[in-house]
């Protein structure tokens, strides 16, 4: 078995693309424009729902979505390849026990609302035992417009593996702790409904796991 700080330098990169077509079915399956109650005015959507605005731009965090699609303009197997990846020299375990932990998105520039193809750049931050027998994995993922070859926008991907069959030691930072919740109402709420057909458009989007189409 490789040594874990290997996993540090594991990289790797691969190919993804989306079109307008792609930005509206996303903007659907998130309930842009949904708002049968009057909750919102629904043409505070429209630039994310109709490529005829003047201002039509895509949905800054569709991104998150676009790992899983990849260059496919079919549907795709879930969990996807692209995210199915461990790095050498993890120890062993059941790759059916994992779950999805935790994401964040860095938004560096709008995505080109007339589509792209991106080079997703992936590498390991930090691997740390959680608990006897499961690990936190933290991935990065920058995605690279291929056409002036700058940065879109960086994802950080935690999962939680669990069914390891002996211990370890972590490698990498660990994340920072939390900030606590102030102990006050919030400074603003909106509670929306959601459309019975949302979940079966976002999945279009590439997120095809069985519990969205039969809940």
């Amino acid at each position: 078995m490789a040594s874990l700080e290997n996993m540090l330098t594991t990289t790797g990169n691969f190919k993804a693309s989306y079109t307008q077509r792609d930005l509206l079915i996303y903007a659907l399956g998130i309930g842009c424009g949904y708002y049968p109650r009057g909750e919102r005015d629904k043409n505070v959507d429209s630039k994310f729902t109709s490529e005829l605005q003047d201002k039509f731009a895509a949905f800054p965090l569709y991104p998150v979505v676009l790992l899983f699609k990849g260059t496919s303009q079919d549907t795709v197997a879930y969990p996807p390849p692209n995210l199915s990846w461990f790095p050498s020299g993890i120890p062993s375990f059941n790759p059916a026990g994992t779950l999805h932990a935790e994401q964040s998105i860095e938004i560096h520039r709008p995505l080109p609302a007339t589509g792209a193809a991106v080079t997703c750049h992936r590498r390991v931050l930090s691997f740390h035992p959680k608990g006897a027998s499961s690990a936190l994995l933290e991935t990065e993922f920058k995605l690279v417009d291929d056409m002036d070859n700058l940065p879109l926008c960086t994802i950080v991907m935690s999962s939680f593996l669990r069914g390891f069959e002996s211990s370890f030691k972590g490698v990498g930072p660990k994340a920072p702790k939390k900030p606590k919740m102030p102990q006050r109402k919030p400074d603003a709420s909106l509670a929306l409904p959601t459309s019975p057909t949302q979940a079966l458009f976002y999945r279009l989007s590439g997120y095809v796991i069985a519990a969205i189409a039969f809940p």
